[in-house]
């Protein structure tokens, strides 16, 4: 199982296992944590579902521990946060650490997570995922049996993918799912704009290779990364190289970063530029340099 097959697994729910967790140092009883982080009117033998499925999931990830009797925050997943401080802050920093690291992503057996939002970053956002429908013959289409490689062969697996794209940064909404019109965006852009300071590292300007390279040791689903890369070679295509160009979704996150003045573009001379496709034109960048972090 993982956060893709595990429905009930969506970020609101492990979001109120961790807070309950947050702030209770010592750890809780689990009946009383259940109580504490399943809302009162669903707290019936038929939805149990909605604590234990978010529960395992969290112990796959090395979330959360059983330990004299009470389940804890491991020290990892506290982040070194306190009981009184900003507890959705460190939830993300964890996830972070372990479903952006490929390696420690497959021991949590979220594995398939990675090339997940690597293929959904690949999707044109001109054309946005109708959330309520599934994805499975649009990725059928791309890659032989690629719905079954990556985990999304039902709708409820295609709406968590689309539910922590968004939690992590990397998808708008847009629409009603009541009026079946909610539409789903391959949108990088809060997911690039929270790192720049990470990314730049006390530097003013970087080439946009290197920009890239440091953005994709964060974020491996992105151009550059060992996740995307892998899901090239899925899709048989040949590797990224400086002459290929972004794709619109992470070409349109830089072009919104430097139209709200946090960072800009430019080509300088006798520089090696990379091609930010706009979907109907193209632009050329071969240097970033960071204005406003945040």
């Amino acid at each position: 199982m993982s956060i893709l097959t595990t429905f009930e697994a969506v970020p609101g729910r492990l979001l109120s296992l961790y807070e309950v967790l947050f702030h209770r140092e010592s750890g809780m009883d689990e009946a009383v944590l259940e109580a504490s982080s399943t809302p009162k009117s669903l707290r019936t033998a038929e939805t149990t579902q909605l604590y234990s499925g978010p529960y395992s999931e969290a112990r796959n990830m090395g979330m959360i521990e059983v330990a004299g009797g009470k389940v804890r925050l491991t020290d990892e997943a506290r982040c070194g946060g306190k009981a009184k401080g900003d507890h959705e802050k460190h939830f993300r920093m964890f996830l972070r650490r372990v479903l952006f690291d490929p390696e420690r992503a497959k021991e949590a057996q979220q594995g398939k997570f990675l090339l997940a939002i690597s293929w959904f970053l690949t999707q044109n956002p001109l054309a946005p995922i109708k959330f309520s429908e599934p994805v499975v013959d649009q990725i059928n289409a791309q890659i032989e049996n690629g719905a079954r490689e990556l985990e999304l062969q039902t709708p409820a697996h295609s709406q968590n993918l689309l539910y922590w794209a968004r939690y992590l940064g990397f998808a708008t909404m847009v629409g009603t799912e009541e009026t079946s019109g909610r539409r789903v965006i391959p949108d990088p852009y809060r997911a690039i704009g929270e790192v720049l300071d990470e990314v730049f590292n006390g530097e003013n300007e970087l080439d946009t290779a290197d920009f890239l390279g440091r953005l994709s040791s964060i974020y491996p689903c992105l151009e550059t990364g060992r996740s995307r890369e892998e899901f090239s070679k899925i899709l048989e295509k040949s590797r990224h190289s400086e002459a290929d160009p972004l794709s619109v979704a992470t070409s349109l996150a830089l072009q919104r970063l430097e139209d709200q003045q946090r960072i800009t573009l430019s080509t300088p001379p006798d520089s090696l530029p990379v091609l930010l496709d706009f979907g109907l034109r193209q632009r050329r960048v071969s240097r970033i340099e960071l204005r406003s972090a945040s």
